[in-house]
Protein backbone atom coordinates (compact mmCIF):
# COMPACT_ATOMS: atom_id res chain seq x y z
CA UNK A 1 0.00 0.00 0.00
CA UNK A 2 2.89 2.32 0.71
CA UNK A 3 4.39 1.64 -2.72
CA UNK A 4 1.13 2.20 -4.59
CA UNK A 5 0.59 5.43 -2.65
CA UNK A 6 3.98 6.63 -3.85
CA UNK A 7 3.04 5.67 -7.41
CA UNK A 8 -0.12 7.81 -7.17
CA UNK A 9 1.92 10.77 -5.97
CA UNK A 10 4.39 10.41 -8.83
CA UNK A 11 1.54 10.12 -11.33
CA UNK A 12 0.28 13.57 -10.40
CA UNK A 13 3.59 15.20 -11.27
CA UNK A 14 4.43 13.20 -14.38
CA UNK A 15 4.11 14.50 -17.93
CA UNK A 16 3.44 11.69 -20.39
CA UNK A 17 4.32 11.66 -24.09
CA UNK A 18 0.72 10.88 -24.98
CA UNK A 19 -2.74 10.90 -23.45
CA UNK A 20 -2.91 7.14 -23.92
CA UNK A 21 0.22 6.50 -21.86
CA UNK A 22 -0.97 8.72 -19.05
CA UNK A 23 -4.39 7.09 -19.06
CA UNK A 24 -2.91 3.58 -19.02
CA UNK A 25 -0.64 4.47 -16.10
CA UNK A 26 -3.57 5.91 -14.15
CA UNK A 27 -5.65 2.82 -14.82
CA UNK A 28 -2.94 0.39 -13.74
CA UNK A 29 -2.27 2.30 -10.51
CA UNK A 30 -5.95 2.48 -9.58
CA UNK A 31 -6.52 -1.18 -10.47
CA UNK A 32 -3.50 -2.34 -8.48
CA UNK A 33 -4.57 -0.18 -5.54
CA UNK A 34 -7.95 -1.94 -5.58
CA UNK A 35 -6.31 -5.37 -5.65
CA UNK A 36 -4.11 -4.47 -2.67
CA UNK A 37 -7.02 -3.03 -0.70
CA UNK A 38 -9.52 -5.81 -1.25
CA UNK A 39 -9.20 -7.80 -4.46
CA UNK A 40 -11.13 -11.04 -4.26
CA UNK A 41 -8.67 -13.25 -6.15
CA UNK A 42 -5.72 -13.20 -3.78
CA UNK A 43 -4.03 -11.62 -0.77
CA UNK A 44 -5.30 -8.19 0.21
CA UNK A 45 -5.81 -5.82 3.15
CA UNK A 46 -9.48 -6.88 3.32
CA UNK A 47 -10.86 -3.36 2.89
CA UNK A 48 -13.63 -3.94 0.32
CA UNK A 49 -15.23 -0.48 0.58
CA UNK A 50 -11.94 1.27 -0.20
CA UNK A 51 -11.18 -1.26 -2.92
CA UNK A 52 -14.56 -0.60 -4.51
CA UNK A 53 -13.76 3.11 -4.81
CA UNK A 54 -10.43 2.38 -6.55
CA UNK A 55 -11.96 -0.13 -8.97
CA UNK A 56 -14.84 2.26 -9.77
CA UNK A 57 -12.30 4.95 -10.68
CA UNK A 58 -10.34 2.48 -12.83
CA UNK A 59 -13.61 1.49 -14.51
CA UNK A 60 -14.37 5.13 -15.29
CA UNK A 61 -10.90 5.62 -16.83
CA UNK A 62 -11.30 2.82 -19.35
CA UNK A 63 -14.93 3.70 -20.05
CA UNK A 64 -13.93 7.23 -20.99
CA UNK A 65 -11.16 5.83 -23.18
CA UNK A 66 -13.47 3.36 -24.90
CA UNK A 67 -15.89 6.16 -25.78
CA UNK A 68 -13.11 8.24 -27.29
CA UNK A 69 -11.83 5.40 -29.49
CA UNK A 70 -14.40 2.87 -30.75
CA UNK A 71 -11.67 0.74 -32.35
CA UNK A 72 -9.37 0.32 -29.34
CA UNK A 73 -9.58 -3.38 -28.52
CA UNK A 74 -6.81 -3.20 -25.93
CA UNK A 75 -8.79 -0.82 -23.74
CA UNK A 76 -11.91 -2.95 -24.04
CA UNK A 77 -10.09 -6.08 -22.89
CA UNK A 78 -9.18 -4.25 -19.67
CA UNK A 79 -12.87 -4.38 -18.74
CA UNK A 80 -12.32 -8.07 -18.01
CA UNK A 81 -9.81 -7.63 -15.19
CA UNK A 82 -11.62 -4.59 -13.75
CA UNK A 83 -15.14 -6.00 -13.73
CA UNK A 84 -13.89 -9.35 -12.44
CA UNK A 85 -12.66 -7.67 -9.26
CA UNK A 86 -15.36 -5.03 -8.87
CA UNK A 87 -18.23 -7.40 -9.66
CA UNK A 88 -16.96 -9.95 -7.13
CA UNK A 89 -16.77 -7.37 -4.33
CA UNK A 90 -20.24 -6.02 -5.07
CA UNK A 91 -22.18 -9.23 -5.67
CA UNK A 92 -22.95 -9.83 -1.96
CA UNK A 93 -23.25 -6.18 -0.91
CA UNK A 94 -25.04 -4.79 -3.98
CA UNK A 95 -25.94 -7.56 -6.47
CA UNK A 96 -27.83 -5.22 -8.77
CA UNK A 97 -24.84 -2.93 -9.19
CA UNK A 98 -22.63 -6.02 -9.54
CA UNK A 99 -24.78 -7.27 -12.41
CA UNK A 100 -24.61 -3.83 -14.07
CA UNK A 101 -20.80 -3.95 -13.90
CA UNK A 102 -20.62 -7.43 -15.41
CA UNK A 103 -23.14 -6.58 -18.15
CA UNK A 104 -21.30 -3.39 -19.08
CA UNK A 105 -18.03 -5.31 -19.35
CA UNK A 106 -19.70 -7.97 -21.51
CA UNK A 107 -20.94 -5.28 -23.90
CA UNK A 108 -17.50 -3.73 -24.20
CA UNK A 109 -15.77 -7.09 -24.69
CA UNK A 110 -18.23 -8.00 -27.43
CA UNK A 111 -17.05 -4.91 -29.31
CA UNK A 112 -13.77 -6.76 -29.92
CA UNK A 113 -14.49 -9.26 -32.73
CA UNK A 114 -12.55 -12.43 -33.51
CA UNK A 115 -10.37 -12.22 -30.39
CA UNK A 116 -9.80 -15.23 -28.14
CA UNK A 117 -8.73 -13.04 -25.21
CA UNK A 118 -11.97 -11.06 -25.40
CA UNK A 119 -14.08 -14.22 -25.63
CA UNK A 120 -12.29 -15.72 -22.62
CA UNK A 121 -12.92 -12.50 -20.71
CA UNK A 122 -16.55 -12.58 -21.73
CA UNK A 123 -16.78 -16.12 -20.36
CA UNK A 124 -15.41 -14.90 -17.05
CA UNK A 125 -17.97 -12.08 -16.92
CA UNK A 126 -20.82 -14.48 -17.65
CA UNK A 127 -19.66 -16.85 -14.91
CA UNK A 128 -19.19 -14.03 -12.41
CA UNK A 129 -22.59 -12.51 -13.15
CA UNK A 130 -24.28 -15.81 -12.23
CA UNK A 131 -23.68 -15.04 -8.54
CA UNK A 132 -25.40 -11.65 -8.75
CA UNK A 133 -28.31 -13.16 -10.68
CA UNK A 134 -28.80 -15.86 -8.04
CA UNK A 135 -28.85 -13.24 -5.29
CA UNK A 136 -31.49 -11.35 -7.26
CA UNK A 137 -33.64 -14.50 -7.44
CA UNK A 138 -32.95 -15.15 -11.12
CA UNK A 139 -31.48 -18.65 -10.93
CA UNK A 140 -32.54 -19.80 -14.44
CA UNK A 141 -30.68 -16.84 -15.96
CA UNK A 142 -27.67 -17.67 -13.80
CA UNK A 143 -27.60 -21.23 -15.14
CA UNK A 144 -27.96 -19.98 -18.71
CA UNK A 145 -24.99 -17.65 -18.29
CA UNK A 146 -22.80 -20.40 -16.91
CA UNK A 147 -23.75 -22.55 -19.91
CA UNK A 148 -22.83 -19.66 -22.22
CA UNK A 149 -19.49 -19.24 -20.42
CA UNK A 150 -18.56 -22.86 -21.11
CA UNK A 151 -19.71 -22.53 -24.71
CA UNK A 152 -17.28 -19.65 -25.20
CA UNK A 153 -14.47 -21.52 -23.45
CA UNK A 154 -14.99 -24.45 -25.80
CA UNK A 155 -14.90 -22.11 -28.80
CA UNK A 156 -11.46 -20.77 -27.80
CA UNK A 157 -10.17 -24.21 -26.73
CA UNK A 158 -9.84 -23.36 -23.02
CA UNK A 159 -12.14 -26.16 -21.86
CA UNK A 160 -12.22 -29.16 -21.66
CA UNK A 161 -8.56 -29.35 -20.67
CA UNK A 162 -6.33 -31.96 -19.08
CA UNK A 163 -4.97 -29.34 -16.69
CA UNK A 164 -6.06 -25.90 -15.53
CA UNK A 165 -3.77 -23.44 -13.80
CA UNK A 166 -5.03 -21.06 -11.14
CA UNK A 167 -5.13 -18.16 -13.63
CA UNK A 168 -7.00 -20.09 -16.30
CA UNK A 169 -10.25 -18.68 -17.63
CA UNK A 170 -11.83 -22.07 -16.89
CA UNK A 171 -11.14 -21.79 -13.14
CA UNK A 172 -13.84 -19.19 -12.32
CA UNK A 173 -16.29 -20.92 -14.67
CA UNK A 174 -15.92 -24.25 -12.86
CA UNK A 175 -16.21 -22.54 -9.49
CA UNK A 176 -19.37 -20.76 -10.64
CA UNK A 177 -20.83 -24.08 -11.82
CA UNK A 178 -19.99 -25.80 -8.54
CA UNK A 179 -21.37 -22.93 -6.46
CA UNK A 180 -24.53 -22.87 -8.55
CA UNK A 181 -25.19 -26.57 -7.88
CA UNK A 182 -24.51 -26.05 -4.18
CA UNK A 183 -26.97 -23.15 -4.03
CA UNK A 184 -29.59 -25.22 -5.85
CA UNK A 185 -29.40 -27.96 -3.20
CA UNK A 186 -27.21 -30.32 -5.25
CA UNK A 187 -24.12 -30.79 -3.01
CA UNK A 188 -23.11 -34.11 -4.58
CA UNK A 189 -22.89 -32.59 -8.06
CA UNK A 190 -21.23 -29.48 -6.62
CA UNK A 191 -18.55 -31.62 -4.97
CA UNK A 192 -17.94 -33.45 -8.25
CA UNK A 193 -17.34 -30.14 -10.03
CA UNK A 194 -14.99 -28.88 -7.33
CA UNK A 195 -13.10 -32.16 -7.30
CA UNK A 196 -12.65 -31.91 -11.07
CA UNK A 197 -11.38 -28.36 -10.63
CA UNK A 198 -8.91 -29.40 -7.91
CA UNK A 199 -7.67 -32.41 -9.91
CA UNK A 200 -7.07 -30.31 -13.02
CA UNK A 201 -5.28 -27.58 -11.08
CA UNK A 202 -3.00 -30.12 -9.41
CA UNK A 203 -2.29 -31.57 -12.87
CA UNK A 204 -0.86 -28.17 -13.84
CA UNK A 205 1.78 -28.65 -11.09
CA UNK A 206 1.17 -25.47 -9.08
CA UNK A 207 3.65 -24.23 -6.48
CA UNK A 208 1.42 -22.92 -3.66
CA UNK A 209 4.20 -23.20 -1.08
CA UNK A 210 6.15 -20.50 -2.92
CA UNK A 211 3.41 -18.56 -4.71
CA UNK A 212 1.05 -16.83 -2.29
CA UNK A 213 -1.56 -16.07 -4.96
CA UNK A 214 -1.75 -19.75 -5.86
CA UNK A 215 -1.98 -20.61 -2.17
CA UNK A 216 -4.94 -18.25 -1.74
CA UNK A 217 -6.82 -19.72 -4.71
CA UNK A 218 -6.15 -23.32 -3.72
CA UNK A 219 -7.19 -22.56 -0.15
CA UNK A 220 -10.54 -21.27 -1.36
CA UNK A 221 -11.10 -24.49 -3.32
CA UNK A 222 -10.05 -26.62 -0.35
CA UNK A 223 -12.42 -24.75 1.95
CA UNK A 224 -15.43 -25.09 -0.34
CA UNK A 225 -14.76 -28.73 -1.19
CA UNK A 226 -14.35 -29.66 2.48
CA UNK A 227 -17.68 -28.04 3.27
CA UNK A 228 -19.38 -29.94 0.46
CA UNK A 229 -17.83 -33.22 1.61
CA UNK A 230 -19.19 -32.63 5.11
CA UNK A 231 -22.59 -31.80 3.69
CA UNK A 232 -22.49 -35.10 1.77
CA UNK A 233 -21.48 -36.93 5.00
CA UNK A 234 -18.09 -37.80 3.52
CA UNK A 235 -16.36 -36.91 6.75
CA UNK A 236 -13.02 -38.62 6.11
CA UNK A 237 -12.65 -36.90 2.74
CA UNK A 238 -13.68 -33.58 4.28
CA UNK A 239 -11.07 -33.95 7.01
CA UNK A 240 -8.35 -34.77 4.47
CA UNK A 241 -9.09 -31.66 2.40
CA UNK A 242 -9.28 -29.46 5.49
CA UNK A 243 -5.89 -30.79 6.56
CA UNK A 244 -4.39 -29.80 3.20
CA UNK A 245 -5.64 -26.27 3.73
CA UNK A 246 -4.40 -26.12 7.32
CA UNK A 247 -0.95 -27.43 6.40
CA UNK A 248 -0.65 -24.94 3.54
CA UNK A 249 -1.28 -21.94 5.79
CA UNK A 250 0.90 -23.29 8.59
CA UNK A 251 3.71 -23.44 6.03
CA UNK A 252 3.12 -19.80 5.07
CA UNK A 253 2.84 -18.76 8.71
CA UNK A 254 6.32 -20.16 9.27
CA UNK A 255 7.63 -18.65 6.05
CA UNK A 256 6.24 -15.14 6.67
CA UNK A 257 5.56 -14.90 10.41
CA UNK A 258 3.43 -12.09 11.84
CA UNK A 259 1.80 -11.34 8.48
CA UNK A 260 -1.79 -10.24 9.17
CA UNK A 261 -3.29 -11.74 6.01
CA UNK A 262 -1.55 -15.10 6.44
CA UNK A 263 -2.37 -15.27 10.14
CA UNK A 264 -6.05 -14.70 9.34
CA UNK A 265 -6.02 -17.53 6.82
CA UNK A 266 -4.08 -19.82 9.14
CA UNK A 267 -6.48 -19.33 12.04
CA UNK A 268 -9.48 -19.92 9.78
CA UNK A 269 -7.96 -23.07 8.31
CA UNK A 270 -7.07 -24.42 11.78
CA UNK A 271 -10.61 -23.84 13.02
CA UNK A 272 -12.05 -25.55 9.95
CA UNK A 273 -9.81 -28.60 10.45
CA UNK A 274 -10.78 -29.12 14.10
Amino acid sequence: MQAIGEAKQRLEGTRFQSVRRGRNAKFMILWREGVILGGGNGPSLNRPAAATASFEQAFDVIEEASKSDPNDGGIRILFDQTARELGAILRDRDPRRSLDVYDHAIRRLREVPNNARARSGEAGMLAGSSYALRRLGRAPEAQSRIDDAFRLLREVNRYPAASIDTDSEAEPALRALGDYHAAMGQPVRAAEVYQELLDKIMASKPDPENDLRQAAKLSRIYETLAGLRRQNRQLDQAAAVSMLRRNLWQHWDRKLPNNAYIRRQSLGAAADAN
